[in-house]
This record gives structure tokens, sequence and C-alpha cells, in this order.
């Protein structure tokens, strides 16, 4: 049986990029139920467990960051 991949599973370059993310930094989140939601970063990600998470504007708690996306602020 095949081992399915993990969709939480970040990449060591994805962990790099975050973490050089201001606080404040715009990005779009991916909600479990698939609905997406632009809100900005309000921590460094950190890790939880075997899962690494941030915080963002509006959403309780740590979310993976496996789901979480920086956005071009357009002007």
């Amino acid at each position: 049986m095949r081992n399915r991949p993990d969709p939480l599973r970040v990449t060591s370059a994805q962990i790099s990029r975050a973490m050089r993310w201001p606080i404040g930094t715009a990005v779009t989140v991916t909600k479990d139920d698939g609905a997406t939601v632009d809100t900005v970063t309000r921590s460094a990600p950190w890790k939880l467990g075997d899962t690494w998470v941030i915080l963002c504007d509006g959403i309780s708690g740590g979310y993976a960051l496996a789901r979480v996306v920086e956005r071009a602020e357009v002007f």
C-alpha cells in the first residue's frame, strides 16, 4: 500500500520563506472547507507537534503553514 502524501507537510524552502515574512504580511489562507481568506500574519511560524503553523488576523489559533501563501499587494 502506498503512503499518501501529507497535505500539511511543508518544504524547508517554504518554512525559510515564511520565517522572513514580517508581521502584517498579506497572505491567503485556504481553510478546511476549501474557502480562501485574505488576511495578514500576526506571528512568525512555529512548529506545533509535526505541523508548522502561523497566526493570521481573523483566524483563531495557529493555522497550518502549508495552507498559507503570501499574496502580492496591488496598489
